[in-house]
Order: C-alpha cells, then sequence, then structure tokens
C-alpha cells in the first residue's frame, strides 16, 4: 500500500516538473524570439529611414527614381524587396513629402514550440525633401544665438532699411526722435526686439532658430574650385597667397586671399568708375573709406564679399570677419560670414544693396540704408529632413 503510494506521488511529480518544464520552454521562446523582433523590428526602422530619405532626396534632386532609390537603400541596409519575406514599398505622399514602408517576416527559432512560427515586423518613415531659395528676402540676417547683448544691432539717424530682418537671437534696432528709423519688412526674432524711435511696416515675429541662407563655400572660390576656374579661364581670377590690399581703380573679377583682404577706396575702369568684382578670404576683409564703390558682384549669385575667419575655431561672437569703416561707401551685393561678425565704425552716409548675412552684425552710423535685392539669388539649398 505504501509503495503504491508513493508511485503515484513520483507521477504526480513528474507532471507537474513536465509542466513547468513545458512552461519555462514557452516563456524562453518568448524572450529569445521577442528579443529577435525587437531587433529586427530596430533595423527595418533604421532601413525604412534611410530609404525615405534616399526617395526624398532623389526626388528633389531628380537624379533618379525616388522609388528606384529608396528601394535601393533599404536593399543596402539589409532588406531587399526581391525577398520574398521581405517588402518594401515607397509611396509619394505628395508636397516633397515620401513614404517608406518595410514589412519583414523571419522564421521563429522557439516560436514553434508555442505555435508561433513566424515574426512579423513592420517600420515606417517619412522623409522630406523641398529647394529653398537663396537669401529668402532678407536685408539682414544675424545667425548667431549665443552672444550678447545682442546678436543685431543697428543704430544711427535716418537708418532705412528695405527688406526682411531676422535674429537667431536678440535683436535691437535704435535711432534718435528727431531722425526715427523705418524697416520696410517683416522683423523675426528667436529672443527679443528691442527698437527705439523705428517704424515697422510689416509683422513682428517670434520664431524658432533659422537656418542661415546663402549656402557658399570657399573651396569654391580657392584656386581649383569650380568658380575659381571659371574666372581663370576668362582671366579675371586674382589670387593672394598672403595678406594683400587693393586700393583706387582695379580690375572686374573675383578677388581671392588666402589671408586678409583690405579695400581702401576702390572703384572700377568702367564709366563712371563702375567695378563689377567679388571678395572672398579666408581671414578678414576690412573695407576703409570713404567711398568703397562697387557696381555689382562678378559672381552670379550675388556675392560680393565673403570671410570665414577664425574657421578653425568655428562660429565666434566677439570676432568680426567683415569690418566697414569710413563714410559715403556704394555697395551692391551680398555680404556673407557665418563665422564672425559684420560690423561698421565711424561710418556715415553709406548704401548697401543687398543682403547682410554674418554671424553677427553691428552697424551703426547715420544716414544708413540697406536694402534687400532680389536679383542676387543667393546660392539655392535643398532641405531634407526625416518628418516620421
Amino acid at each position: 500500500m505504501m509503495r503504491r503510494l508513493h508511485s503515484d506521488d513520483r507521477g504526480a511529480a513528474a507532471v507537474t516538473i513536465a509542466a513547468i518544464m513545458l512552461l519555462l520552454m514557452g516563456m524562453m521562446a518568448i524572450a529569445l524570439d521577442g528579443g529577435r523582433g525587437f531587433d529586427e523590428r530596430r533595423y527595418a526602422q533604421n532601413a525604412a529611414d534611410h530609404a525615405s530619405l534616399a526617395a526624398a532626396w532623389a526626388s528633389c534632386q531628380a537624379t533618379a527614381d525616388p522609388i528606384v532609390a529608396g528601394r535601393a537603400s533599404a536593399t543596402q541596409n539589409g532588406f531587399d524587396n526581391t525577398d520574398p519575406e521581405i517588402t518594401v514599398t515607397i509611396t509619394d505622399l505628395g508636397s516633397g513629402q515620401w513614404e517608406a514602408v518595410i514589412e519583414s517576416d523571419i522564421d521563429a527559432t522557439f516560436g514553434s514550440f508555442v505555435g508561433d512560427d513566424e515574426i512579423d515586423t513592420r517600420a515606417r518613415a517619412v522623409a522630406y525633401c523641398d529647394h529653398i531659395s537663396g537669401l529668402g528676402g532678407h536685408a539682414i540676417f544675424a545667425d548667431g544665438s549665443v552672444c550678447g547683448p545682442f546678436e543685431l544691432q543697428l543704430d544711427g539717424a535716418n537708418l532705412v532699411i528695405d527688406g526682411d530682418v531676422h535674429s537667431n537671437g536678440r535683436l535691437k534696432v535704435t535711432a534718435p526722435a528727431a531722425t526715427p528709423g523705418t524697416i520696410n519688412g517683416d522683423v523675426t526674432y528667436v529672443e527679443s526686439f528691442n527698437k527705439t524711435n523705428v517704424v515697422v511696416t510689416g509683422s513682428e515675429t517670434q520664431v524658432p532658430i533659422q537656418p542661415i541662407p546663402g549656402g557658399w563655400i570657399i573651396d569654391d572660390y580657392a584656386p581649383g574650385g569650380s568658380i575659381a576656374t571659371v574666372a581663370s579661364a576668362a582671366g579675371e581670377y586674382f589670387y593672394s597667397a598672403a595678406d594683400v590690399s587693393y586700393s583706387g581703380i582695379i580690375a572686374d573679377g573675383l578677388y581671392f586671399s588666402e589671408g586678409d583682404l583690405d579695400l581702401g577706396g576702390i572703384s572700377g575702369t568702367g564709366v563712371g568708375g563702375e567695378l563689377y568684382a567679388t571678395f572672398v578670404a579666408r581671414g578678414q576683409i576690412h573695407v576703409t573709406g570713404p567711398a568703397n564703390t562697387l557696381t555689382g558682384p562678378w559672381d552670379t549669385t550675388g556675392l560680393s564679399l565673403f570671410s570665414i575667419y577664425n574657421e578653425a575655431q568655428g562660429p565666434k561672437c566677439n570676432v568680426n570677419s567683415i569690418i566697414w569703416s569710413g563714410s559715403s561707401h556704394s555697395w551692391n551685393g551680398v555680404q556673407f560670414a557665418p563665422l564672425g561678425g559684420i560690423s561698421m565704425s565711424s561710418a556715415s552716409n553709406t548704401t548697401f544693396n543687398g543682403s547682410i548675412i554674418g554671424y553677427t552684425v553691428n552697424l551703426p552710423g547715420a544716414d544708413t540704408q540697406i536694402s534687400y535685392d532680389n536679383s542676387f539669388p543667393g546660392v539655392p539649398r535643398t532641405y531634407l529632413q526625416l518628418e516620421e
């Protein structure tokens, strides 16, 4: 009798252990296949992100079929649409948006023990691409956001600005009560806008940080660069390996300096002193007066002054790349200083026709007029962003 009871106990224990083992195997299957599914989902999402970006870029640049480009990108990231277990769908959502959906089935390693033979994953991404005009209507644009007390500061009697004004930080415009200033355009700013005796005919709006317009690349103008090559072929390329100065009457063309570039009272050889030139320097550009006259930029994009001074250290708040002094300047074209300031000292009776784009901008001076000119297109940019 006792032997029979012990035998029954052993049988019951064996059944219990078997049940526990089966439960543990099921839990292990769920854990292991769940981990594999998580990894597969992560890989698929990465591939979908890249595929949507590739499709959007191809559409924006018109260099390839966006669907082909998107699927090729997915293949490079391990998800080939020709695999019967993988589906890559690229869809044009309109308005520059392209969607990539990747669906993948992989065999479960342990899932068959619990009746699940496959792991299904799905990933989706949407990317956006569009062309943005080079200058966006800005008469003045200050890119800096961490300089103080103001990233963009204008001060002087009879100040007139025709065009939009933007600061990625703080903005201050001041004029005397007897000779107030006018901004004929919209004013946008990220931190604050202080004005005294200034009328704004457009809107005044606080906005998020904006990308700097322009898009010029210094190496295009250096020896061997695409634009330098064109100028050289025309006999209109003037290169200096060190600091250089130009004054008085000079020839039309593209001027490039590896060091600082100084301009003093320049004009051209054309009728009435007409001068068509573009000045580019890795160092600072100093424009000293009186009466520097530029009829128009040599560069078809509208670039007239371009400095990347302090390139090795990146953008700097208290370093000026383009410095104006003196009076009676008449200058047409875009000034571009993405790593430093554009500043003016002891200046008056100055006209800038184009756009002033710098990391910071500080332009005091009486009787100053600054105008945006849409005949200077700048370099159109391609805006590419992962939306989802």
